[in-house]
């Protein structure tokens, strides 16, 4: 009885360190992180229904599920509510997490941010170093090293941001700012820089009576809704340090930009942003809201498409070229005997070598 040979089937091609497949980033507000007991790593949702036994996914489950549904591995929530500063592992992610102090007595809370991190994130997270800053209950920066298979590396730093929103003080608003403004000066220049937040501004579509100013600048010739004191405030800011806004940048259709429903007006706006630098936009790749995604919040999941840069081939230097004093192959006229000695001697060492060049 002949066997049959089965043709062994070639192993797949790994895709070399993030440079093939894009890195998903997304911004999301999901209002609240607030419905578990006891440490985050181990916690368990609060059953407070009468049916004994019904197991209750917690929100960070939730939301964790949902950016790996649509393969999100950088993502910055805002509003998580959680106390103090820490990292924290979920799972297979990594969770860092900046909010107000931990508090004694009689406390409030309030803001809070958080950076989810997993697959290429997480590994970028570790590999370089495990940096990251908890700036305030409204900001934190953390540095992902993505490797190359190659030995080369691409420095990426990572800005989560919740911006007050319009009731707030124009005190809060100065040290928001002048806490970012801090963050972006202190990223190299040859850096790239992707900043998720909800920064409670509107940019509008650009198109208004004045909006030129902004265009192909901090704003594209995308966008919707019109331009408020917050929005013009965020533009100049980004003009400053030549960033910009992706959501602008792509042409879409008004629900696949819309980011937050006002709860009175029920109208639709745009105060969810990812910016990047400006010459980093050749990397994006695409820019929309992830409308199926839910997790209980009234903002939509704001997603970027951001390719990793090729490395660039570095040239092999080229041996410089031997220069030979050719002005001392003629002698000006009444030299001396000894200068007219040298310059035989210079003549006869250039023609044995251009011989010995023409010869191979």
């Amino acid at each position: 009885m002949c066997q049959s040979s089965a043709r062994k089937q070639p192993e797949p091609r790994k895709r070399v360190g993030g440079r093939g497949r894009p890195v998903g980033f997304a911004s999301w507000n999901v209002r609240s992180l607030l419905n578990s007991s006891g440490p985050i790593e181990t916690a368990v949702k609060e059953n407070k229904s009468k049916c004994h036994g019904a197991v209750e996914d917690r929100k960070l489950d939730i939301v964790i599920r949902q950016l790996k549904r649509y393969d999100i591995e950088v993502a910055g929530l805002q509003e998580s509510k959680w106390f103090g500063s820490e990292t924290y592992r979920v799972e297979d992610c990594c969770v860092l997490s900046s909010g107000r102090p931990k508090p004694n007595l009689n406390f409030q809370r309030g803001e809070g941010v958080c950076l989810v991190m997993h697959g290429r994130g997480r590994d970028a997270f570790e590999s370089g170093g495990c940096q990251w800053t908890p700036v305030s209950s409204r900001l934190l920066w953390c540095k992902l090293k993505f490797d190359h298979e190659d030995g080369t590396c691409f420095w990426t730093t990572v800005i989560v941001g919740y911006a007050p929103t319009f009731r707030s003080s124009a005190a809060d608003k100065t040290v928001f700012y002048n806490d970012l403004q801090s963050i972006i000066m202190s990223v190299p220049l040859d850096q790239s820089l992707v900043l998720l937040g909800d920064l409670n501004a509107r940019v509008g579509d650009g198109q208004r009576p004045g909006d030129d100013v902004w265009r192909y600048g901090a704003h594209g010739s995308h966008g919707i809704g019109i331009c408020n004191e917050a929005g013009k405030l965020l533009l100049e800011f980004l003009t400053q340090f030549g960033l910009t806004l992706c959501n602008t940048w792509f042409a879409k259709k008004d629900i696949h930009l819309q980011t937050w429903k006002h709860p009175q007006s029920q109208k639709w706006h745009c105060i969810d942003f990812i910016i990047v630098r400006r010459n980093d936009l050749r990397q994006c790749k695409d820019c929309h809201v992830i409308r199926s995604a839910e997790c209980s919040s009234d903002h939509q999941l704001f997603c970027l498409s951001f390719v990793l840069p090729k490395p660039v081939a570095r040239r092999r230097p080229v041996p410089g070229r031997k220069r030979f004093a050719v002005e001392q192959l003629q002698c000006a006229p009444g030299a001396s005997e000894d200068v007219r000695v040298v310059a035989d001697c210079t003549r006869a060492e250039f023609c044995h070598r251009l011989a010995e060049g023409l010869a191979d």
